[in-house]
């Protein structure tokens, strides 16, 4: 790397690299000062405001694990925001209640995941509101770690993701707003595998009797009927998203496999931490149903190299063994030519699947329904993620008749 000047940087690579500007660009990738990281990298896991250091244009004020957040406008960034401040508040998880919330003008927008309320609130609120639909980012997954047993028994974890009815699961618990996901989301097209070629695959296919046949026979090849009571963790906010989804997931498991399930709704926190320390799947004999990260980038290729690359630190939350992955995703990382490589990143995920997900096995995606009120003037909307232009291209129009609707 070389200084040419105060504003530029050359940095000159020992072989061709497709994402290095995408690497600096994601989503996900921190801007640290050097001397944020020697104070704080020590405590780097403690949720602490004071710890979390960025370059946007709001200072984080509040900072708490099940998702409070507080955002003041930096007076300094480069860009000055039209908000003076951001507030995440999970106050509750009734959908009554935030639907209460909303049309009492106490929130600006809200995501109703039942049909019938956003039905409701179109209507008698006609006039004060607008719509905006899009796919959710986050795709509903399990995870589960086969680095040890019996969890690397790929019957086990396939047998349980093979049993779950995704059309059934997108009709209840998305009144039919989403589609079936593998790891990629359909919504990252054209680097997803269309459903054409997702119903060619257990656990996808139409014939339901077949694939609740064929899951049963896989757990009890596996040993699963001598396991014992299996234990599903649920996140606490996605079971207050999606009220029941713990009982039907482990109901339909046990009726499909013989087994007792048995859900244990957890904070996001325990969850994250089970994951990373290899738990779920290690002798404890359970997997977990949640929201998961969505690809950082319009081009899937990173995200399945990062998590699937037998060398990387993801890898290591999964560790199963796919002889071929580590070839598919070399050749993904190299390959220039924009074309070939979403028929690479076709051949990964179909590799994937013949493994139940390699430790990431997509359920499906919702698509979310998003309400504003009409002084609530949102910018871009898209399943990527767009934070970055929150209360710059987004304001409020105070002269719109709704805004005496709204609480101060």
């Amino acid at each position: 790397m070389e200084a040419v000047d105060n504003t530029t940087l050359r940095v000159t690579l020992t072989k061709p690299s497709p994402f290095f500007l995408n690497t600096l660009a994601g989503t996900w990738t921190k801007v640290q000062a050097p001397e944020a990281v020697d104070k704080f990298e020590a405590d780097y896991a403690k949720y602490n405001a004071d710890q979390i250091i960025g370059t946007g244009d709001f200072v984080l004020t509040k900072f708490t694990p099940d998702g409070d957040l507080q955002f003041r406008r930096f007076d300094k960034a480069p860009r000055q925001s039209n908000w003076d401040g951001i507030d995440f508040v999970p106050l509750f998880t009734d959908i009554n209640a935030q639907k209460a919330a909303f049309q009492q003008g106490q929130i600006d927008a809200f995501d109703p995941r039942q049909q019938a309320i956003y039905d409701e609130l179109m209507s008698s609120m006609k006039g004060k509101i607008y719509s905006q639909n899009v796919f959710f980012p986050n795709p509903i997954l399990m995870t589960w770690f086969g680095g040890a047993a019996p969890w690397n028994d790929q019957r086990l974890p396939g047998a349980i993701q093979q049993a779950l009815d995704r059309r059934s699961l997108v009709q209840q618990f998305a009144q039919g707003n989403g589609a079936m996901t593998a790891y990629i989301p359909p919504a990252w097209a054209p680097y997803a595998l269309p459903e054409k070629d997702l119903v060619n695959y257990a656990g996808y296919i139409a014939d339901r009797t077949k694939d609740e046949t064929d899951a049963r026979a896989r757990w009890l090849a596996g040993g699963g009927d001598k396991l014992g009571e299996v234990v599903i963790d649920i996140p606490d906010i996605f079971e207050g998203s999606y009220s029941g989804f713990a009982s039907v997931v482990t109901k339909k498991l046990t009726d499909v496999l013989g087994t007792t399930f048995t859900p244990k709704i957890e904070p996001y926190a325990t969850i994250t931490a089970k994951i990373v320390g290899q738990q779920y799947g290690n002798g404890k004999a359970n997997t977990w149903f949640g929201w998961g990260n969505p690809p950082s980038d319009p081009d899937t290729t990173l995200t399945i190299t990062n998590a699937f690359n037998s060398k990387s630190s993801q890898w290591a939350q999964w560790s199963v063994n796919m002889p071929e992955i580590d070839g598919m995703v070399d050749a993904m990382e190299n390959e220039f030519d924009t074309q070939k490589r979403i028929a690479l990143n076709h051949e990964a995920q179909k590799h994937l699947l013949k493994y139940d997900g390699g430790g990431i096995q997509g359920l499906f995606v919702t698509i979310a329904q998003n309400l504003y009120w009409n002084y609530y003037k949102a910018g871009e909307i898209t399943h990527q993620v767009t934070v970055q232009n929150y209360g710059q291209d987004w304001w409020f129009d105070q002269k719109d008749p709704s805004w005496a609707s709204r609480k101060a």
